[in-house]
């Protein structure tokens, strides 16, 4: 098996040897995003939400987005396909006939690729399809789409304020209600509500009921799992939502919202820790609580380990 091939450039080198992007000076962040009630979908009149500029407020990046999604789907391909070659097919040992005098094509065995029955040429053998993409760069990647979702105006906070991420009263922020009774009806009204004008409906993730908790695909580490693979589907734009890292207040809230997001095949729902390059782009709009967006910065800025 051939090495795997590096997911790196000489752009991101300085990225790549540098520690962590520190935290943006001054007193908090400069950045906001909408504040939208969850239960009526609305946005709240004059109330943003700050978002830390180290996290949320890069430039635009394509070439380092577009190595970290070619690596996330080359690493989930399975690899497994085979075929037999005339080598690996039973028989065909015995010549079948002379060379000359017959009349007949000069053949060597029965199991060449030339025969019915034969083996395949250059038939396919498991492999492993999978790059290396140094950790920090796919920091970078995953800080790259938060920014462009912030810049376009299609991220959404879901919940009550606060002083942000990174500021001096940051606090743990009080839990968001989703999908309380696990009605997809309840869910695509609220979703309907928070579209701009002329999206189509079911775009964004947001309801009452408990913390949104759907623990799905594999993280920072991305490629294979569900997390980077699950596509969006239904009626509507493609919308993601995720939450903090602690658990839901009770196991019937989050059963009910994954019964409630089940029935919109273009709705996702992710933990910070599945957040990753490859969903945030597939969905066209971003809805965090103040949690997630809390512990997206954690793990932007979290030191890489040697």
């Amino acid at each position: 098996m051939s090495s795997p091939r590096r997911c790196f450039s000489s752009a991101a080198a300085t990225f790549a040897s540098s520690p962590a992007p520190p935290a943006p000076a001054g007193p908090g962040p400069a950045l906001s995003a909408p504040l939208v009630d969850p239960a009526t979908g609305r946005r709240v009149p004059g109330a943003s939400f700050p978002l830390p500029a180290d996290v949320f407020g890069l430039p635009s990046r394509p070439d380092i987005l577009h190595r970290v999604v070619v690596w996330q789907l080359a690493k989930r391909r399975q690899g497994t396909g085979a075929a037999k070659t005339r080598a690996n097919v039973r028989g065909g040992g015995r010549k079948p006939w002379k060379q000359k005098g017959t009349g007949r094509a000069r053949a060597g065995s029965i199991r060449s690729p030339l025969w019915v029955g034969g083996g395949k040429a250059h038939a396919p053998v498991p492999r492993s399809f999978e790059t290396k993409c140094n950790k920090r760069v796919r920091r970078l990647a995953l800080a790259t789409a938060l920014s462009a979702r912030a810049a376009e105006g299609r991220l959404f906070v879901v919940g009550g304020g606060g002083a942000g991420v990174g500021g001096a009263g940051a606090g743990a922020p009080p839990p968001v209600s989703l999908a309380p009774d696990g009605k997809t009806a309840t869910l695509a009204r609220v979703l309907a509500a928070m579209l701009p004008a002329g999206a189509r409906p079911s775009a964004l993730l947001a309801d009452g009921g408990g913390d949104w908790f759907e623990e799905v695909g594999e993280g920072e580490d991305g490629g294979g799992e569900e997390g980077d693979e699950a596509e969006g589907g239904g009626a509507g734009k493609n919308a993601l939502a995720t939450d903090g890292d602690a658990p839901p207040p009770s196991v019937a809230a989050a059963t009910a919202l994954r019964r409630a997001a089940s029935a919109l095949p273009l709705v996702e729902v992710l933990s910070p820790a599945g957040l990753q390059p490859l969903s945030i782009l597939r969905a066209d709009f971003l809805v965090m609580t103040p949690a997630a967006v809390e512990a997206a910065a954690r793990r932007v800025r979290a030191q890489v380990k040697r």
